[in-house]
């Protein structure tokens, strides 16, 4: 009786383990135009006020088959690059319109087919939540 409760136990807990991993990212799960809907700031200070200057015009990052991404509103894309996938991870690579080159890596916290929210790493980490359009 013993035996079969640590082997019971093992198997539930194995389960338990394979239910909580969530699947890698893949490229075609991110192609297509996502609208910025909210940007956060978390490790701002409690007394900093966030300008949502990026939502006053609707911000859009748009993953493309090519494996090219561009960021900015539908009148002006003001980043161009191209992306990989590393499991959660998207590592993007590219320019702003002024010619400063930049490399960014975006964390996926969560991906459906009509939402994603992503969490900018670097000295300043911003929380973005979108949906497809």
């Amino acid at each position: 009786m013993k035996k079969y409760t640590v082997y019971l136990s093992a198997i539930v807990l194995l389960l338990l383990f394979l239910a909580s991993c969530k699947p890698a990212i893949k490229p075609e799960d991110l192609y297509g135009k996502w609208k910025y809907i909210k940007i956060e700031m978390p490790t701002a200070p409690q007394d900093t006020i966030l300008v949502k200057s990026y939502l006053v015009e609707p911000t859009c990052i748009q993953f493309s088959k090519d494996s090219t991404v561009e960021i900015g509103t539908p009148a002006l894309a003001t980043f161009h690059g191209s992306f990989t996938i590393d499991k959660y991870n998207i590592n993007v690579s590219g320019h702003y319109n002024d010619g400063s080159a930049t490399k960014l890596l975006f964390w996926v916290m969560k991906l459906t087919n009509k939402e994603i929210v992503f969490k900018i790493l670097g000295e300043r980490p911003w929380v973005v939540t979108a949906i497809k359009q």
